[in-house]
C-alpha cells in the first residue's frame, strides 16, 4: 500500500494505492497539506485524481481557488476530485444549504464538473452532533462515463466518514446520463 500526501504540516488529504501495477505521480507544484494531487497510469489509462479537505471555518473562496488551479493544470485531462468539502447543499442530497454550498455550487457549474453522489440515505459524515453529505465525488465530462457504481458503505470505517467506493473502468453509455451537474 502506498500513500501520497504533501506539505509539512498536519495532512488533511490522501492518496493511497493499494495495487503494485498502478503507477502514481505527485503534482507536487499544486499540492498541499489539504489537497494533493496525482496523476494515475494504469493499463495505458491516465487520469488525474485529488484528495481535497475544506477546512469549515477557512475562507471557501481559498479552496475554490485550488480547485480552479487542479483544472488549469489538467487542461482537459480526465480529473476526479473526492473532497471534504464542508459545504452544504440539497444539490447533492444534504438536507439543507448553506452559503458556502451555493459558493461551491456556482463554481462546478460555471467549470461544467459532475457530482457523483447519489440519492441516500446513508450520510457520508455522522457523529453524535449531527449528520451530512458533505463528501462529494466530482469528475469532469471527460471521466463522467467511466465511473460507475458509486456507494457509500454502511459498515463502520473507523472515522465520522463513511468510505465511498466506485468503479472506473470503460466507458458506460446507459449511465452518463444519469449523473447531475452542479
Amino acid at each position: 500500500m502506498r500513500t501520497y500526501t504533501s506539505g509539512h504540516r498536519r495532512k488533511r488529504a490522501a492518496v493511497i494505492v493499494n495495487n503494485k501495477d498502478i503507477d502514481v505521480t505527485t503534482i507536487r507544484q499544486i499540492s498541499d497539506e489539504d489537497c494533493i494531487v496525482v496523476e494515475v497510469n494504469y493499463k495505458k489509462k491516465v487520469f488525474f485524481a485529488s484528495s481535497m479537505y475544506f477546512d469549515r471555518v477557512s475562507n471557501i473562496e481559498e479552496d475554490i481557488r485550488k480547485a480552479e488551479r487542479i483544472l488549469t493544470h489538467i487542461k482537459g485531462r480526465r480529473l476526479l476530485i473526492l473532497a471534504d468539502t464542508n459545504v452544504r447543499n440539497k444539490l447533492w442530497y444534504d438536507n439543507i444549504n448553506n452559503e458556502r454550498g451555493r459558493l461551491f455550487e456556482e463554481f462546478l457549474t460555471i467549470n461544467t464538473l459532475h457530482i457523483l453522489n447519489e440519492n441516500t440515505e446513508i450520510p457520508s459524515y455522522e457523529t453524535a452532533r449531527g449528520r451530512s453529505w458533505i463528501d462529494l465525488t466530482i469528475t469532469n465530462n471527460i471521466l463522467l462515463g467511466h465511473i460507475t457504481d458509486w456507494k457509500i458503505a454502511e459498515e463502520e470505517s473507523c472515522s465520522d466518514h463513511r468510505i465511498i467506493s466506485f468503479k472506473i473502468g470503460e466507458v458506460n453509455r446507459d449511465k452518463t446520463s444519469i449523473y447531475h451537474r452542479a
